[in-house]
């Protein structure tokens, strides 16, 4: 797993460059460890914009499924695919 240097927390991305420079070491993580042809999924607990940026390194990070988790109990208050990219 990934955790940011200072925690989690509500100031753990500090902007735009520091999330995309996140996004960059994420997705080296995924490209070092990932086995060729393997789905990555996704449980984040970090801003859309971030996730976003994440989903801009298509060539890094192969196939990948993002989770979101059912704060609202409408499904089953767990995990569930958002979306395939």
């Amino acid at each position: 797993s990934i955790v940011p240097t200072g925690g989690p927390g509500h100031t753990a991305i500090a902007g735009g460059t520091h999330a995309s420079r996140i996004a960059d070491a994420v997705a080296g993580f995924v490209t070092r460890n990932r086995d060729p042809g393997a789905t990555i999924h996704i449980f984040a607990a970090a801003p859309n914009a971030f996730v976003f940026m994440l989903g801009q390194r298509p060539e890094q990070m192969g196939e990948c499924v993002i989770y979101e988790f059912d704060f609202g109990g409408r499904i089953d208050g767990s995990y569930n695919p958002s979306m395939r990219i």
